[in-house]
């Protein structure tokens, strides 16, 4: 378990420092002003195959009116699955864009049969905290609680 939160955390920061830099891959996009530019209040990390986790949904926010949770795993936005795709450009072209424009977002909620889909408008998010992401440390049952404090 801490091996997963530690490369979930060595992931979400790579992302992060990828996206502050400039793409080259990226071809160059018409950027509208920050002031029009919006998201629908998710935090998300991507995964192996491409699709991606929410790991924080922003309280009052378009992801949180759709029932969007922590936990849930993005597969497609407007219709095109995620599978194979490339973080930044999932974030930056397809989750924020314009404010009062639409996206259409399916995702899998774990250990909740079949898929949900939800049409979101992008909002101008204030910057605030999101949720707690309520991480616990599991220990195994075989390890006295006594031992794992000891370290």
């Amino acid at each position: 378990m801490i091996y997963r939160c530690a490369r979930l955390l060595l992931v979400t920061l790579t992302v992060l420092f990828c996206l502050c830099g400039p793409s080259v891959a990226a071809p160059p996009i018409a950027l509208a002003k920050p002031a029009e530019m919006g998201g629908v209040g998710l935090q998300v990390v991507p995964i192996a195959s491409g699709e991606i986790v929410v790991i924080a949904v922003l309280a009052k926010s378009p992801a949180d009116r759709a029932k969007l949770r922590p936990g849930d795993l993005i597969i497609a936005v407007d219709g095109v699955a995620l599978r194979g795709s490339k973080f930044a450009d999932v974030t930056k072209n397809r989750l924020w864009g314009k404010v009062g424009s639409k996206v259409k977002l399916t995702w899998q909620r774990p250990g909740v049969a079949g898929k949900k889909s939800a049409q979101l408008v992008r909002a101008a998010l204030k910057n605030e905290p999101a949720q707690d992401l309520e991480v616990q440390l599991l220990v195994p049952v075989a390890t006295p609680v006594s031992e794992v404090t000891k370290q």
